[in-house]
């Protein structure tokens, strides 16, 4: 099972210090989770593409799976004149545009902080939201089955 390194304690910045940080606007602050093995259908474990290597122009287009740790307050409408909140929340895991990433070297203050694991986004760089983990393992259970076909066929 997945788990967040930074979850917890974004979560307590957001409660009990959220006037000493904020995002500004759309923005989401975001946790890069582990890219999963590739297996064939006999176990062999797939190499990555080296062509695939984050930073390259083909990486780059690619779609990104990232964890919400921190949001900021939404926009401005302009044409109504209203602030909008952002619709997803700390604790949803996203599918974004790995070309909307700006990655963090450094991360004041957090101990044990791994260089490029927090990265920053908008939310108009989302692509599709899952509620959590466990909703997550769901979907990979569900999109993973075998097919009634394959089963009554062996």
């Amino acid at each position: 099972m997945l788990e967040s390194k930074y979850l917890t304690q974004f979560q307590r910045l957001q409660t009990e210090g959220a006037e000493l940080f904020e995002l500004r606007g759309n923005r989401l602050l975001v946790e890069m989770l582990p890219e999963e093995e590739i297996k064939t259908a006999s176990g062999l474990v797939m190499a990555k593409d080296v062509r695939q290597v984050r930073g390259s122009s083909i990486a780059q287009n690619e779609a990104t799976v990232a964890l919400v740790i921190y949001v900021g307050k939404g926009y401005y409408d302009d044409s109504t004149g209203e602030e909008v909140p952002l619709d997803v929340k700390p604790g949803d895991i996203i599918l974004t545009s790995a070309m909307g990433l700006k990655y963090y070297s450094t991360f004041p203050g957090l101990q044990g902080y791994t260089q490029n694991s927090l990265a920053l986004t908008t939310d108009d760089n989302i692509h599709a939201v899952i509620p959590g983990f466990v909703a997550y393992e769901k979907i990979k259970g569900l999109l993973n089955a075998p097919q009634a076909a394959e089963v009554a066929n062996g």
